[in-house]
């Protein structure tokens, strides 16, 4: 009953024609919809015992028995929009369709009629209202009830918002802050360890000249427009939608006289200075919250917060893959061939790496633990460091006489020079160019 008569009282105060109009005089009319007496009639809907036989709830939102209270709500504001007598004016089968989704809708979303209703059908429902004792029954708004009744405030919130609750209550709601976002460009090392900063920045304070009241003379009256709630209702068919208002752009007020200094606003962008704690293991891009290092709120609003977006520069020597680590170790040719040890940098100190004899250009070894460092509190652990062996080639022209008489010895005695060597060293590639081949004789047959 509740339900119905503020849905009632809203519709007709939206077909005032008043777009946008406050929020103060459509909560006003619910009240006094809720103290009028009122028959048990939906709005703009034919009455329940005018039809001939009830269907199932359930198969007239279109919803399954085990459907919950997200779902059924869902439905219905579909079915209703679609089948609204405003939508639908004139069309007798609409309004009856619209009544019987109300009344599907008002069962299956009281917790008690539904279990009346699942238990014994609409008979249950019945006999339940009968007996008074049901959630929603003959109380009304202020009558009493079962668990799930709704006073005309909880309705009114389920159409405007928490914002409009209360007599007398002020509307212009609290209003976080500003973000701030600023840019912290770090070394490679610093990103990896981790440090202090020490940062300046601008973010929005509270005027001085004018103490945040954002007039010159200290006098502000409430928005002519929004009546200080800093919101107003636009309809929209069926639909009442809140927005911004558009005169005092959300603040609920009007100032006569502005500040000259922050223009009415109230708040001014000054520098601050800031040290920030900056984790171990940040990485280039990556974004970190500093909650509250933002710009002030407005009427006692919380400030908003400081995102570090962070540019880390590139290290000489590492490259940084996550939380892993790659570093190029340059090998001899004689290193490469008979092994040897080779001390490598990493970023908890040196180590002495063993490098096997035989070793190939790229070849690539694993140290585990040896990368950068995750930060405790968020992801224990540390990454790996990717050793990749580069041999370095002595160039033809710096080799000396003897180097070089030495080198080519070398080749015959492994029998690289001459045409056996040559051709063993192209048959791989001679046998891979046949099959190639092969394939172009393939395609040509099937055309």
């Amino acid at each position: 009953m509740a339900r119905r008569t503020a849905t009632a009282a809203l519709h007709r105060f939206g077909q005032a024609g008043q777009q946008p109009f406050r929020p103060q005089q459509a909560r006003a009319a619910l009240l006094r919809a809720a103290a009028s007496p009122s028959p048990r009639r939906r709005f703009h809907a034919t009455p329940a015992t005018a039809l001939a036989a009830k269907r199932d709830c359930f198969k007239v939102l279109g919803v399954p028995r085990s459907a919950d209270d997200a779902e059924v709500k869902k439905a219905y504001y579909q079915l209703a929009k679609k089948f609204h007598p405003d939508v639908n004016a004139g069309d007798d089968k609409a309004a009856t369709k619209f009544a019987e989704i109300n009344e599907a809708f008002e069962i299956l979303s009281d917790t008690q009629k539904r279990a009346a209703f699942e238990q014994y059908g609409h008979d249950g429902v019945d006999a339940q209202a009968q007996g008074g004792g049901g959630a929603g029954g003959a109380g009304g708004f202020g009558g009493g009830g079962g668990q799930g009744q709704q006073s005309a405030e909880d309705i009114f919130s389920q159409f405007f918002g928490d914002q409009f609750r209360g007599q007398g209550q002020q509307a212009q709601q609290a209003q976080r802050g500003a973000d701030v976002e600023v840019t912290v460009q770090l070394s490679f090392l610093e990103a990896a360890f981790g440090m202090t900063k020490s940062l300046r920045y601008l973010a929005d304070a509270t005027c001085k000249p004018c103490s945040g009241s954002g007039s010159s003379d200290g006098k502000v009256t409430e928005c002519g427009q929004c009546g200080g709630t800093g919101r107003v209702l636009s309809r929209n068919g069926f639909f009442h939608m809140e927005q911004v208002c558009p005169a005092c752009s959300g603040n609920g007020k009007h100032t006569p006289s502005p500040c000259g200094e922050c223009d009415g606003a109230g708040l001014k962008a000054q520098k601050r200075k800031q040290s920030i704690k900056i984790p171990c293991g940040v990485d280039n891009g990556q974004h970190l919250r500093v909650n509250g290092g933002g710009g002030v709120g407005l009427s006692n609003g919380p400030a908003g917060h400081l995102f570090l977006r962070f540019e880390v520069l590139p290290h000489k020597l590492f490259r940084r893959d996550g939380f892993d680590l790659h570093l190029d170790v340059p090998v001899s040719y004689s290193q490469a061939v008979f092994g040897a040890s080779v001390v490598v940098p990493t970023l908890g100190g040196e180590i002495n790496l063993k490098v096997p004899a035989g070793c190939q250009p790229g070849e690539t070894r694993r140290i585990p633990n040896r990368g950068i460092r995750r930060d405790a509190a968020r992801q224990p652990g540390t990454g790996d460091l990717y050793i990749t062996f580069k041999v370095e080639v002595p160039k033809g022209e710096v080799l000396t006489d003897e180097q070089r008489e030495l080198v080519e010895k070398l080749a015959a005695e492994m029998g690289e020079d001459g045409d056996d060597g040559e051709t063993a060293r192209r048959r791989p590639y001679e046998e891979a160019m046949e099959q190639i081949k092969g394939s172009w004789d393939v395609d040509k047959e099937g055309q």
